[in-house]
């Protein structure tokens, strides 16, 4: 008796990746895709920002997922074998860093 069968739940195995630059610092934005045996795209996730992105191949899927791509700013960058599930990535990149701060000043006046 399987209660994944049962219940016809979907397989929740998952990939994390945690992207960084040479520096340290977390990429944010950065698309990672996984790729099925056929080298055809499956999952995409987009990192937050910490750097990390969580993405569940096997969620209305069965094809088999033997490799992922990271992309930032027009680099592409391989992971050529998924073994694990957790993974710690060093791109070499520029972050582009902006100084912008957003500000909102809220006033309860509700009393």
């Amino acid at each position: 008796y399987n209660m994944q069968s049962h219940w016809q739940f979907d397989d929740f195995s998952r990939y994390t990746f945690e992207v960084n630059d040479t520096k340290g610092a977390p990429v944010v934005g950065a698309k990672i895709t996984l790729k099925s045996t056929q080298n055809q795209n499956e999952k995409v996730g987009i990192t937050d920002n910490k750097g990390k992105v969580v993405i569940y191949p096997n969620m209305h899927s069965s094809k088999k997922i033997d490799h992922a791509t990271i992309e930032y700013n027009n680099q592409v960058f391989e992971i050529l074998d998924l073994n694990e599930e957790d993974y710690k990535v060093t791109i070499d990149v520029d972050l582009k860093r902006k100084n912008d701060v957003d500000i909102m000043f809220v006033v309860d006046t509700t009393g």
